[in-house]
């Protein structure tokens, strides 16, 4: 298994160059929350591609801004330099979930494939997919990031049947990957994954219009994606 990392602003200042040097190969770091850069992205972005790591940019997904406007914010961040791993959909945030968040959600990836021209990841857990994800075939489509701690292995909700990555902790020693924080996220992938998206394979969007995209959805989903 591959040893990553994934750091916000609350991590403070990282040292990349200590963090790979204790086995760090990949990092996921926080690009946006609503329609705001983290502040701490742009020094963190480039110096993890400094200390030799694949890196992928996640945004925070929330609920009182418009998806799409939030997906635009996102990849105006990530327009020059996308990064090795996919972008991710954070799809965590309890608070004030609106009932049609599974839609948001699928609006939000869609204009992330659309303007990025890969396909985005989803990280969420276990619980929260349960609760306000969906069985539906369709979302295995993305890869899956899961967020399960505590277990040898973790629980893949259905549509999907195994991770990309598993974020099997929240409570890391910070110090000893570089951080300024008592504590930091960990995360695994296979070698088979990390070989693949060394190797650039990542997997690219059709060229088809983000709305063409949403028309398809709404037509091949007809209760998961109703129409206004």
């Amino acid at each position: 298994m591959i040893t990553g990392m994934d750091v916000s602003a609350w991590q403070g200042n990282v040292n990349w160059g200590k963090a790979a040097k204790n086995g760090v190969r990949f990092a996921f770091i926080k690009v946006s929350q609503r329609l705001y850069a983290d502040k701490l992205f742009f020094q963190n972005w480039p110096a993890a591609k400094a200390a030799g790591m694949l890196r992928g940019g996640y945004h925070y997904l929330v609920w009182d801004r418009d998806p799409l406007e939030q997906a635009e914010a996102f990849c105006a961040l990530l327009k020059k330099d996308a990064g090795e791993l996919p972008p991710v959909a954070d799809f965590e945030e309890r608070a004030g979930i609106p009932g049609d968040a599974l839609m948001r959600l699928g609006r939000f990836l869609n204009a992330v494939e659309y303007q990025l021209g890969v396909k985005p990841a989803i990280y969420t857990s276990p619980n929260f997919w349960k609760t306000y994800g969906s069985p539906e075939a369709f979302w295995g489509g993305y890869p899956l990031w899961i967020a399960n701690y505590e277990v040898n292995e973790p629980h893949i909700p259905a549509p999907w049947k195994s991770y990309a990555f598993w974020q099997h902790t929240n409570a890391a020693d910070g110090a000893y990957y570089g951080c300024d924080s008592r504590g930091v996220d960990m995360n695994l992938c296979t070698d088979e994954v990390f070989a693949c998206y060394a190797a650039g394979k990542t997997k690219p969007a059709p060229e088809v219009s983000m709305q063409e995209k949403i028309d398809r959805l709404w037509r091949a989903h007809p209760a998961l994606w109703p129409l206004p």
